[in-house]
């Protein structure tokens, strides 16, 4: 695994596969898991390209951290989810969504070099995958790798993504894609949280700036929720993150072309493009504002 050391002006490259980074927090496994009543059976050829293609198109919040280590942020643990919010999800909705925050935030601890936080959250992550009946991604293996990988922050990072291949293969397998969407939805929210938090924070044109860029990608999530819509927990999230598309809507482009490309064969996503982006100080408030109002929803037991 690569992570490039300097965020150039015409693009960033992100090497790192966009699957899904979900894990969670938790060390008492004690809610009910999936009794298959929100599942989606997803056996259509065509169906599956599509989610596939959406899929690889949304950057992991591994990426999404990156981009904003990379713009100039600092690490702040007070803006990620507490942990003990963990055993306090009853929902499966709940569950798989804050199955999503919680890796976002082990994600950011990663690319901070934040190691033993790291650590203690993917201690956790057994509670709401086990919960979730998801098994064999989070193991004692996993964990004992991370250990013994302490300091190395790449190593780190591709111990999570592996876990997180798992996780998605076991939840594809088993006809509960809707889920992964879900978890797709909450690292999505909770990194864009983290980056307009930072943004407000260190007042960083460039982090501003590429939260801008994002804006092709919450199309792409749009796109893939919307795949599930009618399935259990879809529909309101989907009118939220509409009420963020809207506030999206309204930010231009400053001359050129900054989208998000991905290359479906190496699974690599790029985000930026020749120019940047145009952001105004009320627009950026707005975004700030909304994807607050979203992740504290999320967040909230």
């Amino acid at each position: 695994m690569i992570i490039k050391n300097t965020l150039t002006k015409t693009a960033l490259l992100l090497t790192l596969p966009a699957t899904l980074l979900f894990t969670s927090c938790g060390s008492d496994a004690t809610d009910e898991t999936s009794n298959g009543d929100d599942t989606t059976n997803t056996n259509n050829p065509e169906e599956n390209k599509t989610v596939q293609n959406v899929f690889y198109s949304i950057p992991s919040p591994v990426e999404l951290g990156t981009l904003i280590q990379q713009a100039g942020a600092s690490y702040d643990a007070g803006l990620l989810n507490p942990i003990e919010n963990k055993s306090k999800y009853s929902s499966i909705t709940k569950k798989a969504l804050n199955m999503g925050v919680y890796g976002a935030d082990l994600s950011i601890t990663s690319i901070f070099d934040q190691t033993q936080e790291s650590i203690f959250y993917l201690k956790c992550a057994s509670a709401l995958s086990e919960a979730l009946g998801i098994t064999g991604a989070f193991d004692n293996n996993t964990v004992s790798r991370m250990e013994a990988n302490k300091g190395n922050r790449d190593s780190l990072l591709g111990i999570i993504t592996d876990s997180y291949y798992e996780t998605d293969d076991f939840l594809k397998e088993n006809g509960r894609a809707n889920v992964s969407a879900l978890i797709i939805a909450g690292g999505w929210i909770e990194a864009l949280y983290i980056g307009t938090q930072m943004g407000k924070n260190t007042n960083s044109d460039a982090i501003k700036t590429r939260i801008a860029e994002l804006k092709g990608s919450l199309e792409n999530l749009i796109g893939l929720l919307t795949l599930y819509k009618g399935q259990e927990g879809i529909d309101p999230l989907l009118e939220k993150i509409n009420g963020l598309k809207t506030v999206y809507d309204g930010i231009g482009k400053s001359g050129g072309t900054a989208d998000v490309k991905t290359d479906e064969k190496n699974k690599v996503t790029t985000i930026g493009g020749k120019d940047k982006m145009s952001i105004t100080p009320e627009q950026f408030d707005a975004l700030l504002t909304k994807t607050a109002e979203i992740r504290n929803e999320i967040i909230k037991p």
